[in-house]
């Protein structure tokens, strides 16, 4: 019957994962057919024996959205990395240069988990920017001068109106 084909289906992906007998492509595209099938991150992970998270990791490289420079990687077998996957991914969507940072260092072999990471706190919290001793003190300055006219103004404002500044004066 098709229930029973589809069952079986289903059992031999799952086998499948359990042994990690596929590559992330493949992995992907059957953690995605799960899914669709069984509609939630715990039912796959508990049919292939997995945590929700790896599940989860792996669900989000089948995402739409999933970043084109991730997508490549993994069609090109640079890496197999889940997580750097993700990071990268979502490094695309917030900021295309480090994303082409990371894409580079993984070409070149040199990123890591810690890299990636890295990098994606850097623009999720950037530092703010040192300040030297003279941008200091030319803002002090700024300040200084903004004030003093904002005092003259003042000062101006009420001599207008309490009638000591110079339109009061008679000839």
């Amino acid at each position: 019957t098709k229930a029973s084909s589809a069952d079986a289906l289903l059992m031999q992906l799952a086998e499948n994962i359990q042994r990690e007998a596929l590559d992330l492509q493949d992995e992907v595209k059957a953690i995605r057919m799960l899914h669709d099938t069984l509609k939630t991150v715990q039912a796959v992970a508990d049919t292939v024996k997995k945590s929700s998270a790896w599940v989860s990791k792996r669900l989000a490289l089948s995402h739409p959205d999933f970043g084109w420079k991730a997508k490549v990687l993994i069609t090109n077998g640079v890496t197999e990395d889940v997580e750097i996957l993700n990071v990268l991914s979502h490094l695309e969507s917030l900021n295309y240069s480090k994303a082409n940072e990371l894409e580079k260092a993984l070409l070149a072999g040199t990123a890591t988990r810690e890299t990636a990471r890295a990098m994606l706190k850097e623009i999720k919290n950037p530092k703010p920017a040192k300040i030297d001793a003279a941008q200091e003190q030319r803002e002090q300055k700024r300040s200084e001068k903004q004030r003093k006219a904002e005092q003259e103004y003042a000062d101006e404002e009420r001599e207008r109106t309490h009638g000591t500044g110079p339109l009061f004066i008679e000839d």
